[in-house]
């Protein structure tokens, strides 16, 4: 009579729960004190797989999890780009940057501009562009688009006979018609942007 323990048990290559993180995981001993901090760590290092859906680029940069406020002051008034008011030498409220920019951390990325392909749109090479990926891009969005593999940072255009383009903003780049054969994916739509001021 065969003993059925012969034929189960022991290690096996791959074993283990690796759906959470995409490798096998192991057991490890900690001091029950430290257990909370080390859950939250782990928590963390899960959240981009499922913040984000697959596949997410390379260069695509995420935002800071549970990020620092960072509240700077704002004045009463906009920015005069004439002469200064003397009467804005103080802060009436504060802003927080990420709350300004991000909307939806959950589907949320960051790509850096690479070329002037649309400095007419006020983006500029070098800066970083705010990426929503929960909105559905309209005709004249800018928008992050992946077109054979390629990532472009252009404008979404439909035409009235649903021909689709993607517009750059310079006159060096001629619109780019999305042709039968050609794989568009339009990853986001851009939802802001951040960059340092040249000099």
């Amino acid at each position: 009579m065969t003993n059925s323990k012969d034929h189960r048990g022991g290690a096996r290559p791959g074993a283990g729960r690796k759906a959470a993180f995409g490798e096998p995981t192991t057991t490890l001993r900690v001091p029950q004190s430290a257990k909370p901090a080390i859950s939250a760590y782990l928590d963390a290092l899960k959240t981009p797989a499922a913040n984000q859906e697959p596949p997410l680029p390379a260069d695509a940069w995420l935002p800071a999890l549970q990020a620092p406020k960072l509240e700077l002051p704002v004045g009463l008034s906009k920015v005069s780009a004439g002469f200064p008011s003397p009467a804005e030498d103080f802060k009436d409220r504060e802003l927080d940057i990420n709350e300004f920019l991000i909307a939806r951390p959950k589907s949320t990325a960051f790509f850096q501009v690479d070329g002037p392909s649309v400095q007419e749109f006020g983006i500029y090479d070098g800066d970083f562009v705010v990426v929503d990926r929960s909105k559905n891009p309209q005709s004249g969005q800018i928008v992050v688009a992946f077109v054979n593999g390629e990532r472009l940072v252009k404008k979404y255009h439909i035409t009235s006979d649903g021909r689709v383009f993607l517009v750059a903003g310079h006159p060096s780049f001629k619109p780019l018609e999305i042709t039968e054969g050609m794989e568009l994916e339009v990853w986001g739509v851009v939802v802001g942007k951040f960059g340092k001021v040249p000099f």
